[in-house]
């Protein structure tokens, strides 16, 4: 199968690129940061800025899914609108992409931290309620991507990790 992962040079992304890559997936990168050292071979790079706009080699490239795990970081201090920016832009910008080369799924790697002022325990009902501009930005993102979403007839999912440590992380 033909992946697309944006932002495959962070911590997620780099573990997903080798994980698609050793399952047997022709696997392309795109991010403004290059991979990392032990991750970076068995797959195509593209070096890009994602909130300028999407490289034109994409438009080929065929991709069967897109995972899209591009953000801003709590840990990157940043001003409101670099987190909103980078968060949602690119999201959009991926979502109308897969739309128009039919792309059969599009993945969205979010957060639980909108649930971060949010009762205890969580379920499917709970309330988002953010504690920071990083987790309003992610909840605002995937306000957007529903709507786009529902009005497009477009399979879009969302993964809402915890927390993330490990290696290159915390």
């Amino acid at each position: 199968m033909r992946v697309i992962v944006a932002g495959g040079s962070g911590a997620i992304g780099s573990s997903l690129c080798k994980s698609l890559v050793e399952r047997g997936d022709e696997v392309l990168n795109l991010d403004i940061l290059k991979p990392i050292a032990r991750y970076e071979s068995g797959y195509e790079f593209i070096q890009t800025d994602l909130l300028k706009a999407l490289p034109k080699k994409i438009q080929d490239w065929g991709a069967e899914t897109v995972y899209n795990c591009v953000a801003r970081l709590p840990m990157e201090k940043g001003s409101t609108k670099q987190y909103f920016d980078i968060n949602s832009i690119p999201a959009m910008r991926l979502a109308e992409f897969s739309l128009e080369n039919n792309v059969r799924k599009y993945v969205y790697l979010s957060t639980s931290a909108f649930y971060a002022r949010s009762p205890s325990p969580l379920s499917e009902e709970s309330i988002p309620n953010p504690g920071e501009t990083y987790g309003r930005s992610k909840l605002y993102t995937e306000e957007c991507l529903l709507k786009f979403r529902n009005s497009n007839n477009i399979d879009i999912s969302f993964i809402r990790p915890r927390t993330v440590i490990g290696t290159g992380r915390i």
